[in-house]
């Protein structure tokens, strides 16, 4: 199978009612760009669009460009455990197997509820100057990150780009594709993060509750 790139998400995602399989997606309205494409977040493992259903809900649509291995099975044991926690920094999502058609193929998408907000590092430039916000954001920080340990998470991919800001300053985290809990066991890693965040020393055999450590440091 010759997985799709960016640009053939591109032309798919333009015809919702024919690519996608899911009824609230079929009759969603892609958001475009002021070229009046659609608006797309490129990245290394997949690209992201903006659907705005008939009632006024926002998604966001992951469409992988590299071959997805084990996604289903790992989708389905991260949400069986994280039905059972309440966490304000995570959000809802939905691993369809069936998710996009390209060239009379079917391939795997995420359905992310869209974050209205800004990336960490936007949000920290707006108020670097404000010590008093910065103090804030910091023990949010320390709070978030001993939620997802005490629940068991790890987010695997801790960065600007991943981390979310809402207008008060509220984090939230997207792409949970590098995601650990207990239930995935002694297995490899499918990612490995941001260089720029992570251990220089990481492997995708270190894949494990301690896989933040490092970057929540940083960060």
């Amino acid at each position: 199978m010759n997985w799709p790139n960016h640009t053939d998400y591109q032309d798919a995602i333009q015809n919702p009612a024919s690519c996608f399989q899911d009824d609230e997606l079929r009759a969603a309205t892609v958001v475009n760009d002021f070229l009046g494409m659609p608006k797309v977040m490129s990245g290394n493992f997949a690209s992201v669009y903006e659907l705005i259903t008939a009632n006024q809900k926002h998604y966001a649509i992951r469409c992988f460009v590299r071959p997805v291995t084990n996604h289903q099975v790992r989708y389905n044991l991260l949400t069986r455990h994280l039905q059972s926690v309440s966490l304000d920094c995570l959000v809802g999502f939905e691993f369809i197997i069936k998710g996009i058609k390209l060239r009379n193929e079917w391939y795997p998408i995420v359905k992310m509820d869209w974050v209205t907000g800004v990336p960490m590092h936007i949000y920290i430039e707006e108020h670097v100057k404000e010590p008093e916000t910065m103090l804030r954001l910091a023990q949010q920080w320390r709070q978030m990150m001993k939620g997802l340990r005490d629940n068991k998470i790890a987010h695997g991919d801790l960065q600007h780009g991943n981390v979310m800001c809402l207008p008060d300053g509220q984090f939230r985290l997207v792409d949970y594709d590098g995601m650990y809990v207990p239930a995935f066991g002694q297995t490899r890693s499918p990612e490995l993060g941001h260089a720029n965040y992570q251990h220089p020393r990481r492997t995708p055999d270190y894949y494990e509750l301690a896989i933040d450590n490092f970057a929540a440091r940083v960060i």
